[in-house]
């Protein structure tokens, strides 16, 4: 017989009650509580997790072959995720799962998602066998604000599924549709052309060069065919077309292409109207799509003579080449001149 028997899993003490003999078997239970941050640990991309799961379980059948019954329910989970240079918030999060033999069914998923839903179910068969246990995860979410860089806010939805057998490495798809995007801070040609540059592809070799070989076997498809507006302050457009992330034995990799149209590109005195513009991905480094922009303006001088200025914009996301031209000839300095950008631009 357990009365009142007292024991630690994963740091934390549950209670155990009940008995258990060789020839009427268990008739036990088990209660008590579990700290998120005990059963999933620490690492370097989780910025917060807590909440307590609930543990209602008994313990029936025989000597020899005990089956677990009952039920693990979690309310009011917190977990951040690091995501770049900001997080991706899992807030207010309930479980409610039950027991069946050896197997959990997670019957309920659901909390708040950087400010919008999500909710899900799943199963992990054979729960308790280090070599056979095998997770299913599915989650929806709908108008979750994203913020993958600073500043730069975008509106999904969609579903990912998660799938990982003991010894492998988990597989993750999904679809995301981005419903709208927004760069919210200013930026001024000169950063543009002179900064951008230099910034990006800094940043950008730390970040790939700290990438490590796959931690998790990934198949996403990001979706904008519906049209995402972008409204900044030197870009105005809609952009269309779809993105796959998918995983390679050298990483991840990507797919696809956007395109822009109804665009305008924004200097302080001159707007260009953007004729064609294409940001592929295939091909390219990860994240690192090349660039095709066209645009062009009319600009009147002090003589009040019209030309047009033609805007290109080629090379990679991560190193742009911009180059400015006319239908008269001008040299890059007289352009930027013309425009009244400064000569200092080089």
């Amino acid at each position: 017989k357990f009365i009142n028997c007292k024991f630690k899993a994963k740091g934390e003490q549950l209670k155990l009650e009940g008995s258990t003999s060789k020839d009427s078997g268990w008739n036990a239970y088990i209660v008590g509580d579990w700290r998120l941050e005990n059963i999933f640990g620490t690492t370097s991309n989780l910025d917060q997790i807590a909440g307590k799961i609930k543990i209602n379980l008994g313990i029936k059948g025989s000597f020899d072959a005990p089956k677990l019954t009952g039920d693990l329910s979690l309310a009011s989970g917190v977990i951040s995720i690091k995501l770049g240079d900001n997080y991706l918030d899992f807030n207010d999060m309930v479980v409610q799962s039950q027991f069946d033999g050896d197997n959990l069914k997670i019957t309920k998923i659901n909390g708040i998602l950087s400010q919008g839903k999500f909710n899900g179910s799943g199963e992990i068969k054979n729960l308790l066998s280090s070599s056979s246990r095998e997770a299913n995860l599915k989650i929806a979410f709908k108008d979750s604000l994203i913020e993958p860089y600073p500043a730069f806010i975008i509106n999904t939805e969609g579903d990912l599924s998660l799938k990982q057998k003991s010894y492998e490495l988990p597989h993750i798809d999904g679809n995301i549709i981005i419903s709208s995007a927004e760069y919210s801070s200013s930026i001024t040609i000169y950063d543009i052309i002179n900064q951008l540059t230099e910034l990006l592809l800094k940043k950008s070799q730390e970040t790939l060069s700290k990438t490590a070989k796959n931690s998790a076997i990934v198949n996403i498809n990001i979706n904008g065919k519906d049209g995402i507006v972008i409204d900044t302050p030197f870009l105005q457009a809609e952009v269309f077309g779809d993105i796959r992330i998918f995983s390679t034995n050298d990483g991840l990799a990507n797919t696809g292409e956007l395109k822009i149209r109804d665009g305008t590109f924004r200097l302080p005195t001159h707007v260009f109207d953007l004729n064609k513009a294409t940001i592929d991905f295939n091909n390219q480094a990860f994240l690192n799509p090349s660039l095709k922009i066209y645009g062009e303006a009319e600009v009147r001088d002090r003589n009040r003579e019209i030309t047009r200025i033609n805007l290109q914009v080629l090379g990679s996301l991560f190193k742009p080449q911009v180059q400015f031209s006319s239908d008269r000839g001008l040299n890059q300095r007289e352009i930027y001149s013309l425009l009244d950008l400064g000569s200092n631009i080089k």
